[in-house]
């Protein structure tokens, strides 16, 4: 087995099909669904799993709309579940004075229980 070498190329692609040769992405796609069935998983596209790994790791959106192609805002309504986390919602919900009455009227059903909770 040859071993690549942790320098990094741009012009040099770091995944290779058994060969070395360069990944044929519809052959990759079959072999990627057919092991998905296999372990009992939903099918997902490789760039579904892709795309939601990024965002829940708080990828750069407008990098990861580069990377794939998507629009910004595609990317938010299919995938936007994966861009919140417990913590940034916890800090913009410290953005929102409960003690104030005009800020509570604008603030959605829910929040105040929601921030009482990130506060337990």
């Amino acid at each position: 087995m040859r071993v690549m070498e942790l320098v990094a190329d741009p012009d040099t692609y770091v995944f290779r099909n058994s060969l070395g040769n360069l990944i044929d992405q519809k052959s990759f796609c079959k072999t990627f669904c057919a092991a998905q069935r296999a372990l009992g998983i939903r099918l997902r596209d490789p760039k579904d799993t892709y795309v939601s790994a990024a965002l829940t790791n708080r990828v750069n959106l407008t990098w990861l709309s580069e990377q794939t192609g998507a629009a910004e805002a595609t990317l938010r309504s299919h995938y936007g579940r994966f861009i919140h986390s417990s913590l940034s919602d916890k800090i913009e919900l410290g953005k929102i004075d409960m003690k104030r009455p005009e800020l509570r009227k604008l603030a959605p059903r829910g929040v105040g229980r929601a921030k009482k909770a990130f506060q337990n």
